[in-house]
């Protein structure tokens, strides 16, 4: 079972939403986990490529963030 996961995707729409303000980044990928990861990585980083994101985000921290699937 484990082999045919591995390597698997599954492409989506995601959104990082900022429940204080709801704004709301909207995105396509073809690898939903995979983004997940690297839109979590890149914003505790501070180096997000949406600076309006990113802003918001340092400003409110995680608590305030959500990302739907």
């Amino acid at each position: 079972m484990n082999e045919y996961l591995i390597g698997r995707k599954e492409a989506g729409i995601y959104a990082i939403r900022n429940l204080k303000t709801d704004r709301t980044y909207l995105g396509i990928t073809e690898d939903i986990i995979k983004t997940r990861a690297d839109e979590r990585f890149a914003l505790d980083l501070g180096i997000h490529s949406s600076t309006e994101l990113q802003s918001d985000y340092t400003k409110t921290g995680l608590e305030l963030f959500t990302i739907d699937l």
